[in-house]
C-alpha cells in the first residue's frame, strides 16, 4: 500500500467529516458553547442533588438499622421472658400429665397382662 494515498485518504476524510459536522449543527458555534455549558451547569446541579440524597438515604439505613437493633434486642428480651413464664406456668401441668400418663401405662400392662393370662 501507498503511504501517501493512506495520508491523503485521512486527511480528505477528515476535512469531509469537519464539512459534514460544519452543516448539520443545527446552531452557531456561540450558541453551541453557551448551551453545552448550560447543560453542563444543569448536569452539575443535578449530581449535586443526586449526590446530596445519596447521603440523606445513607444516613437514614444507618438510623434504621441502630434502631432496629434496639427494637429487635428488646423483642428477644421480652420473647425469652416471655418463653420463662410460660415454663413456669405449665411446669405443675407437666408434671400432672406425666403422672397421668404414667399412670394410663401402668393400666395398659396391668390390661394386657390380664388379657395373656385368659
Amino acid at each position: 500500500m501507498n503511504v501517501k494515498k493512506v495520508l491523503l485518504g485521512m486527511v480528505v476524510g477528515g476535512i469531509a467529516s469537519g464539512v459534514a459536522t460544519l452543516l448539520t449543527t443545527p446552531r452557531s458555534g456561540e450558541a453551541l458553547r453557551k448551551n453545552l455549558v448550560r447543560s453542563e451547569e444543569e448536569w452539575r446541579q443535578n449530581l449535586a442533588t443526586l449526590s446530596t440524597s445519596i447521603r440523606d438515604v445513607s444516613n437514614e439505613v444507618a438510623s434504621v438499622t441502630k434502631e432496629g437493633k434496639v427494637v429487635l434486642t428488646s423483642l428477644i428480651k421480652d420473647i425469652k421472658i416471655s418463653v420463662q413464664a410460660w415454663k413456669e406456668s405449665t411446669a405443675t401441668n407437666q408434671y400432672a400429665i406425666k403422672m397421668e400418663l404414667d399412670s394410663i401405662q401402668e393400666a395398659l400392662r396391668k390390661l394386657e397382662n390380664d388379657l395373656q393370662k385368659k
